[in-house]
């Protein structure tokens, strides 16, 4: 019989996409049918669902509450050369040092599983390779740039449903700033 290690997630998101995004992350980005919303992910893998402990939250709100709520905006649909359709958040730097503060304090835990040198901040559309989905989803850009603000980073855990579920937030308020 083999173990489900049921996956977790650290992410911004992102309510002001939903109208823009939806009806295409619905159709090609099997997450979002699953409880996931329009979001920037912050560190995915995090730990196993199953791993998460009380002092693995404070460990996470220790790192985050060192940073400040942050505007950004969504300005472009760019294609990662695997094919995956993205919103790229201008500016990007502030999500990349929360990722990095995140995996100082998770080492374990690698963006993608370490799959890639750089992390490059996105909110997915389309989890497609077809070079044909540009020109339906082209319809997002007549809602750029969409503004936002980063309040908060969510953990959200997928169940034993196989659905994604809300587990805790974590205020971006700069209150432990160094």
């Amino acid at each position: 019989m083999s173990v489900v290690l049921f996956e977790s997630a650290l992410l911004v998101p992102v309510p002001e996409a939903e109208p823009a995004v939806r009806r295409h992350r619905f159709r090609y980005d099997a997450v979002a049918l699953r409880g996931v919303p329009a979001h920037i992910t912050v560190l995915f893998p995090f730990m196993p669902a199953a791993e998460i402990t009380d002092e693995a939250l404070d460990g996470v709100r220790q790192v985050l509450t060192r940073f400040p709520a942050f505007r950004f905006s969504l300005t472009r649909l760019e294609r990662f050369p695997e094919g995956a359709l993205y919103l790229a958040p201008d500016p990007a730097e502030p999500f990349v040092h929360l990722t990095a503060a995140l995996v100082e304090r998770f080492p374990a835990y690698r963006p993608y599983g370490g799959a890639y040198a750089d992390v490059i901040p996105h909110l997915t559309v389309a989890q497609v390779s077809e070079a044909a989905i540009v020109d339906e989803v082209s319809d997002i850009r007549s809602s750029l740039p969409i503004q936002s603000a980063a309040r908060e980073v969510v953990l959200m855990a997928e169940g034993d449903d196989r659905r994604w579920h809300m587990r805790s937030r974590f205020a971006l308020d700069g209150r432990g700033r160094m």
